[in-house]
């Protein structure tokens, strides 16, 4: 037993996890990856995220097509410390990841990517696929939504589910925000959900309400049958054509307490999602490939020009930045 214990100790101690020294690049019709990772891996996940994006135009259709090869997202992977880094100012122990939207040079970092092209998202890209439906709706919806269906239908569709068959389930429950309705934190009333002046005048006071469970589960419960869907176009029509939100959200709702109750009744009971068939979630192939030692001595420079300024001394990070690219330069005089 001794030798035994003795041989499994050594071979704990003499393993090496793999490491990936190389960078590289995947691109695909909607995204650039740049990660320090396997290629199996890395195609894996920008195929995963391609399939995604198309299983959400599949139930809302975007008008404008592919993205040029500029204007698609970029993502960095990288670690938790680097990332709180290049965050910069206001950085939490806990940030995993952030997705800054902008118009054509959107760019997210995320934490190591999940090697699994199948089951539910890891923690990364959870953080990543939130962020990202909300681009879509950015893009694909062409009129106003208030705060808690923005936040609704990011986690609606966060909340996926890659089947071995290639489908993808939209929708599914998540425990992550269930848990708020059996009390996990403070309730927040509908009047104060509906109504976005009101969040955002108490966001302080409501921080750790569950805005965020109650956003989901509305939308959830409204867009789970045609009815509830019907009700919803019609309320985002009377904001758009002027209405308050709350008359709005009477009008096409009904008796807000009574939705209230319903909603409460829905999470706890069978939550409906919805199967995207793998055969409606083709995309063009992904390429990969390594980044040259000059483009690798670069990454860390460009993920924190991409970010941006991340910091209120935006001079002294100029500077800094500006005597890197200048040391890069000399090492690498021909590129």
């Amino acid at each position: 037993m001794r030798l035994r214990i003795l041989f499994i100790v050594g071979a704990i101690l003499l393993y090496t996890p793999p490491s990936f020294a190389d960078w590289l690049e995947a691109s695909s019709e909607h995204f650039v990856i740049y990660a320090d990772d396997s290629e199996r891996d890395l195609r894996n996940f920008s195929e995963k995220l391609e399939r995604y994006h198309q299983a959400m135009t599949v139930l809302f259709p975007s008008q404008r097509g592919t993205p040029s090869p500029s204007n698609r997202p970029t993502i960095y992977v990288t670690s938790r410390s680097k990332i709180r880094k290049i965050f910069g100012d206001g950085a939490s122990a806990t940030v995993g990841g952030f997705y800054i939207p902008r118009a054509g040079a959107s760019v997210a970092f995320i934490m190591p990517i999940n090697a699994s092209a199948r089951g539910e998202p890891s923690e990364s890209e959870a953080i990543l696929m939130t962020s990202y439906a909300q681009h879509v709706r950015a893009e694909t919806l062409n009129f106003a939504t208030p705060a808690w269906f923005n936040r609704g239908f990011a986690e609606y569709f966060a909340s996926s589910s890659f089947e071995s068959n290639g489908d993808i389930m939209l929708g599914m429950p998540n425990n992550r925000l269930a848990y708020q309705f059996r009390g996990g934190v403070e309730k927040i009333d509908i009047d104060e959900l509906l109504d976005s002046a009101f969040y955002q005048s108490h966001s302080g006071e409501l921080a750790n309400s569950d805005f965020i469970g109650r956003s989901w589960a509305l939308f959830h419960y409204l867009y789970s049958n045609q009815a509830g869907t019907d009700k919803m176009l019609d309320y985002l029509r009377r904001l758009n054509s002027g209405e308050n939100e709350l008359d709005a959200a009477r009008a096409a709702f009904g008796d807000l307490e009574a939705l209230d109750r319903e909603i409460d009744r829905y999470v706890k009971n069978a939550m409906l999602a919805r199967r995207v068939p793998s055969e409606r979630l083709s995309f063009a192939p992904v390429t990969i490939r390594k980044l040259s030692r000059s483009e690798e001595a670069t990454v860390d420079l460009r993920m924190q020009l991409d970010r941006g300024p991340n910091t209120s001394d935006v001079r002294a990070l100029a500077e800094n930045l500006a005597q890197d690219a200048r040391e890069l330069a000399k090492k690498y005089p021909d590129e």
